[in-house]
């Protein structure tokens, strides 16, 4: 089942989506911090509206929040926006393709303009299934001729554009149809926790002198044209979706291409922040590679039991680690809002132990264990050296 987080920087932009859930009666007011949320549902699809304040550190905090305390799968970011390119008009619409940081600078150190230093993806693409909502909920709301709708890339800075040099500017390092102050940081923390997003904008100035004169008189306007459209969107929303691809499960794996990973590796798989902040990180940890190489029950039974037992030396707050129904890899799941570097670093001092293990296997006996028939030492020594010289040799990240 699909829950929709949406994201709006100003009342304008969610009031018309509150009330749309308040009118069916079907809404809780949750206070988080500085934050509003409001869970409930509109057109029969489980909806969390928040108002974020504006800029790119209140909406990505706000993002990161939805995603960990609500567990939303999909993120849409309504507004307004300057116009930049494409012909917009005000009042005309903009669906990302994707979103990048106009004020991203970095070109001292031999970065291009908006290139993000240490990360290898600096425009963060949206879902081509949203994208494709988005353009037929405007068909359906739209009741004005000469309107449209584009999709394209959306330019973020924490800046309000009016003067037309530094629009200029934004269009010559990165050509998007519009600008505005959050939906790049939505994607960006969109992007590092694998969710499905979309930015979805309605023009109410051209980004130039003449601001002052049009973006009061056009802001309320322009942010209900948004919500309404998604509004729309929300109309059988995972029909919709399942539509056009195999669809976003509520498994972590199930949503892994594993055509694109490569073994072994330390991946982050969820995080979740219970009622009381507490976190709970759970790591995929691959040994061999997905739909290639297979290990052998009683290798996977061995090693479960030697890290289970010695990674609490290693970790604070362990709570499991247990195979895979694949059998190429486990789940390790702890207490703590920790990383992908401090669980590899961890696991190579115990499995470099696990790899010249000369001693018996740790409650392998009837009692203690069972299947206690179903060991193979040596095979999970195999898989240890194996991992050790993988990780060692090409790092922790399952992309390499």
């Amino acid at each position: 089942m699909a829950k929709v987080g949406i994201i709006g920087a100003m009342e304008e932009e969610v009031s018309i989506l509150i009330e749309k859930m308040e009118s069916s009666g079907n809404v809780k007011k949750i206070c988080a911090g500085e934050l509003v949320f409001y869970a409930g549902t509109i057109n029969n699809t489980e909806v969390v509206v928040v108002k974020s304040g504006i800029g790119k550190v209140n909406a990505a905090l706000c993002a990161q929040r939805l995603i960990l305390q609500f567990d939303v799968t999909h993120i849409i970011n309504t507004g307004i926006a300057g116009a930049l390119g494409g012909n917009l008009k005000i009042f005309d619409m903009v669906a990302s393709t994707d979103a990048v940081y106009h004020d991203m600078d970095a070109v001292l150190f031999g970065y291009k303009p908006t290139q993000i230093p240490g990360m290898k993806i600096s425009e963060f693409k949206a879902d081509e299934n949203l994208i494709k909502k988005a353009e037929l909920a405007f068909e359906k709301t739209n009741s004005v001729d000469g309107r449209k709708i584009l999709a394209g890339r959306i330019a973020t800075g924490d800046q309000f554009i009016a003067d037309k040099e530094k629009k200029e500017y934004i269009k010559k390092i990165c050509s998007p149809l519009c600008v505005e102050m959050e939906g790049a940081a939505i994607a960006h923390a969109c992007f590092l926790n694998k969710v499905p997003y979309l930015i979805l904008r309605c023009i109410s100035d051209m980004a130039d002198e003449s601001v002052e004169a049009t973006y009061s008189f056009n802001e309320s306007v322009a942010a209900q044209e948004s919500a309404k459209v998604v509004i729309e969107m929300l109309e059988n929303f995972m029909g919709g979706i399942m539509e056009h691809t195999e669809g976003h499960y509520k498994v972590d794996s199930f949503n892994l291409d594993h055509t694109k990973v490569t073994a072994p590796f330390v991946r982050l798989a969820s995080k979740k922040v219970g009622q009381k902040g507490d976190v709970v990180t759970k790591f995929d940890i691959r040994f061999t590679q997905p739909n290639k190489e297979f290990m052998t029950t009683g290798a996977i039974h061995t090693l479960e039991h030697l890290v289970a037992e010695y990674i609490r030396d290693e970790i604070d707050g362990v709570i499991d680690f247990s195979p895979m129904g694949c059998r190429t890899g486990f789940y390790f799941t702890v207490f703590g809002d920790v990383d992908e570097e401090f669980i590899a670093k961890h696991l190579l001092n115990v499995l470099k132990k696990v790899a010249v293990w000369n001693k018996v296997v740790p409650a392998a006996t009837e009692k203690e264990c069972g299947n206690y028939r179903d060991h193979d030492l040596e095979g999970a020594k195999k898989y240890a050296l194996a991992w050790v010289n993988g990780i060692e040799s090409k790092g922790w990240n399952c992309y390499k």
